[in-house]
């Protein structure tokens, strides 16, 4: 953490000059201007983590999941989208396999990842975002939120497809506006053997947003 007391300033939002500060009061300043960048960060964590659906119990780490559980896991791949840009991106990853390959654990710590990084985040089953969007008075509001506003989406166990688009085309009909999520993303089969979108095969499924930029190619478009 920089201790420079202009990068200090600017970050917490002070509007004063350094130079209008008296130099002997400038170290203490920059001590106490340290800690309490600190626990700003540390009050957005904790903010975020209440927000993200996943209780304290429910909360998983990359650290935690036992990776030689299942040979055929694609390791690689996985923490390679992990250490990419896919939230500044805005890529998807759909995680497919049986229950019990830990798809749900991928999924809870790639929000708990991007929450670390000031990301906000939500984890959710497929019965849960949609009950939820339906019960909503301003569909479009729910839509957007879910949609836009939020930078990771990570919906467990798949939807039907285009339930989103079927939202977006309700919403539109009462002469609402919404959003769709970009299409960009990959799909991974979580066992030995390929997997494929049947009945039978489970499904997580992680969107990220890049809501800052979302005049940009390949983000939310308009429904």
């Amino acid at each position: 953490m920089s201790n420079n007391l202009q990068e200090l300033l600017t970050a917490l939002d002070f509007k004063t000059p350094p130079d209008e500060i008296p130099e002997d009061l400038k170290n203490s300043l920059i001590k106490f201007l340290v800690k309490e960048k600190d626990f700003r960060h540390q009050w957005k964590i904790r903010r975020l983590l209440a927000s993200s659906g996943i209780r304290p119990h429910q909360l998983r780490t990359f650290d935690q999941f036992q990776w030689n559980f299942n040979p055929g896991f694609p390791k690689e791949d996985v923490l390679a989208f992990r250490n990419s840009s896919w939230i500044d991106n805005g890529a998807n990853l759909i995680l497919i396999g049986d229950p019990g390959l830990g798809k749900s654990h991928i999924a809870k710590a790639l929000c708990y990842d991007a929450i670390q990084k000031g990301h906000s985040a939500h984890f959710i089953t497929a019965f849960d975002l949609i009950s939820k969007i339906k019960r909503n008075q301003n569909m479009a509001s729910r839509i957007e939120y879910y949609g836009s506003t939020l930078h990771v989406l990570a919906i467990d166990e798949d939807p039907p497809r285009g339930w989103l688009d079927e939202a977006c085309d309700q919403a539109e009909r009462r002469g609402l506006a919404a959003t769709r999520r970009p299409e960009q993303g990959q799909e991974l089969a979580l066992e030995d053997r390929e997997v494929q979108r049947v009945h039978g095969a489970d499904a997580a499924v992680i969107l990220g947003a890049a809501p800052e930029l979302d005049d940009g190619p390949g983000h939310d478009r308009q429904c």
